[in-house]
């Protein structure tokens, strides 16, 4: 029984990855720009990249991350350390939001299963409502730490 509800659990995972977008593509060598150098990496186009609100630019065929000067000419650590951070603030959200899409599934799958037990139906509609809120909470979230950290960099 556990060994079902491990492998529904993980297909019912590849199948919303699937429909998030993160189905493989083609790319053919003509397709593809020289050497396009973006912060904008995702991973499946979910998670994206740590350095996702600093600079990045060519340099000698290689992409560079570019980090901010202040007014005397040194880096400033400051607002790198804040955008770093922001960025992980992001990627910790995207990840609990996948966490919670999971449990969503996990509790349909029990909801499913409860054979007519109403205490573990109840239960099930707990998880079910629980994790939906966590949904809910971590993309309010992720749109925040978005909006505000490319506010901070603006600046």
């Amino acid at each position: 029984m556990l060994r079902n509800l491990a492998v529904t659990s993980l297909l019912a995972v590849f199948i919303s990855l699937i429909g998030m977008g993160a189905t493989p593509q083609h790319v053919y060598a003509a397709d593809v720009p020289e050497a396009e150098c973006s912060s904008d990496v995702t991973i499946l186009g979910i998670i994206p990249a740590w350095y996702k609100y600093l600079d990045v630019q060519e340099t000698s065929g290689e992409c560079d991350i570019v980090l901010s000067e202040n007014a005397d000419g040194n880096t400033d650590w400051q607002k790198t350390v804040i955008a770093i951070s922001f960025a992980l603030l992001d990627i910790l959200m995207r990840i609990a939001g996948l966490v919670a899409v999971v449990f969503v599934i996990v509790g349909g799958f029990t909801f499913i299963t409860s054979n007519g037990q109403p205490e573990r139906a109840k239960n099930a509609r707990n998880t079910i409502l629980n994790a939906l809120i966590g949904v809910t909470i971590t993309m309010v979230a992720a749109v925040v730490v978005n909006m505000v950290g490319k506010a901070l960099i603006a600046t």
